[in-house]
């Protein structure tokens, strides 16, 4: 993940003539469908169409009784206590025009029982192959879903209309989906996520505030002005240790004078592994020195201060450094095959969402594209669209004046939150786990008095005991 990272679509008229296109019979019916069946999914809107509310023997059966809910599989769970489903959510394209057009959304669900609360984590990128018990759901002993973001793999329209990829539509898939499974889980809900799915989980409460009883978002950056980087810079410059600090710069410059030896390397390695780089960064060369440029950010972001032992010295072999750079970015980070992939998340960060955009001074002289990094560059040169800076700015000033039940938890050595959202006073936090990294840095190992206060946030907002 090369780092992580609005006009605002909720006020926004249609206006490209497209509302009056003619549609098939088939389409009308499954838009009818999906319109009665999915938009009246409250409790008051189960009532008013007559929806018997009677519970299920089993939870399988209540899951195939939500339109639009397809139930793709049921396999053994790793959680104990839990089961675990595979489902589809049938979403519309663009929820400004809920028939026209629809996909299938990605959803794994580890249900607990009905009557518990349910976290909705959103992901932020595809639905992970790993299953895990999330920090709220833990302490909750709540249900959890995890959602699938539009345009990633396994929730993709085909074909793809990337206009419709914004923060307002994900939002509003979102919220879709838990209107339909109030029906089912009559417990209180809670939005948590990581980075990029922690900002979602803010996202979506600015235009949803009342879906969820409160928001816990882990290490989300809050990018309000995309061409004001400055804090990113200070927080590389200032964080960990002075010689662990030099050594990252170090081994960067000892890369860099040993790129004739690297590169080939590289392209032979690419070329034996069926990867290339034609297709969006241009070249091996290219691929290379981002992969260089990134290394401070990516060690920081998943490793901790102790892990400084790790970085060779700057008398390092080719060898050393191809080991080190693999370990910390990976070759593959670059590659054709990985930035198509991850194409819908640097869409969203060149659309609305902003992204880090980190500078090295130190290296000057011995790169050759020095602004390889900004995420422009890591989508095709047919998928690159023109930055929108209003809708950070309308959540950010949300956040700050009117948000409540919010939770930030942040790891103190962790660059993605360097911008990070600052909450009003109405019931919400923002702490930080001093020296924990994006993998570690959870309510579970923030400072005590912290970890208190947060832990009855969640469970009270959550409507459970102490």
């Amino acid at each position: 993940m090369l780092g992580l990272p609005g006009v605002n679509d909720a006020v926004v008229t249609r206006g490209d003539g497209k509302l009056s296109r003619r549609r098939s019979h088939a389409a009308i019916a499954v838009a009818a469908m999906v319109v009665a069946g999915l938009l009246g999914t409250t409790t008051a809107g189960a009532a008013a169409s007559g929806y018997s509310t009677v519970v299920q023997s089993d939870i399988g059966d209540q899951l195939r009784a939500v339109p639009g809910l397809t139930v793709v599989s049921e396999e053994p769970s790793p959680v104990s206590g839990y089961r675990l489903f595979a489902l589809d959510y049938l979403q519309p394209v663009d929820h400004h025009d809920p028939a026209g057009g629809f996909f299938k959304q990605r959803v794994q669900l580890l249900h607990r029982s009905e009557n518990r609360p349910t976290v909705l984590y959103t992901n932020g990128y595809e639905v992970p192959a790993q299953v895990s018990l999330s920090e709220p759901a833990q302490m909750l002993d709540a249900n959890q879903l995890v959602v699938g973001q539009r345009f990633f793999t396994g929730s993709r329209p085909e074909p793809a209309d990337w206009s419709k990829l914004t923060i307002w539509q994900a939002a509003s898939d979102h919220h879709r989906l838990i209107s339909a499974l109030r029906r089912v889980y009559s417990g209180r809900w809670i939005g948590s996520g990581i980075a990029k799915g922690g900002a979602a989980a803010v996202y979506y409460r600015r235009f949803y505030p009342d879906d969820v009883a409160g928001v816990v978002s882990y290490g989300a950056p809050d990018n309000v002005d995309d061409d004001e980087d400055s804090r990113y810079n200070a927080f590389l410059e200032n964080v960990g240790t002075p010689k662990c600090r030099q050594g990252l710069k170090d081994i960067q410059r000892a890369a860099l004078r040993k790129r004739d030896e690297i590169v080939p390397r590289y392209e032979a390695w690419a070329a034996a592994n069926g990867f290339t780089f034609d297709q969006v960064i241009g070249s091996a060369d290219r691929a290379f020195e981002l992969i260089v440029m990134h290394l401070r950010y990516a060690f920081w972001q998943f490793y901790l201060t102790e892990d400084c032992v790790r970085i060779p010295p700057a008398t390092a072999s080719a060898d050393q450094i191809w080991d080190f750079l693999d370990e910390i970015v990976s070759w593959q980070t670059p590659v054709d095959q990985t930035l198509l992939a991850r194409s819908a998340w640097f869409y969203q960060a060149v659309n609305q969402m902003g992204f880090p955009s980190v500078r090295a001074p130190y290296l000057a002289g011995l790169l050759h594209y020095p602004d390889i990094h900004e995420a422009v560059n890591l989508l095709p040169p047919s998928l690159r669209p023109t930055h929108d800076p209003y809708a950070m700015e309308d959540i950010d000033q949300w956040v700050r004046t009117r948000s409540s039940r919010m939770l930030f938890v942040n790891g103190g050595n962790d660059p993605s939150p360097a911008e990070h959202f600052v909450p009003g006073q109405r019931d919400s936090y923002a702490f930080t786990a001093p020296g924990a990294s994006y993998r570690t840095g959870r309510i579970a190992t923030l400072p005590d008095h912290d970890k208190e206060i947060a832990t009855a946030a969640v469970r009270r907002w959550a409507g459970v005991g102490r």
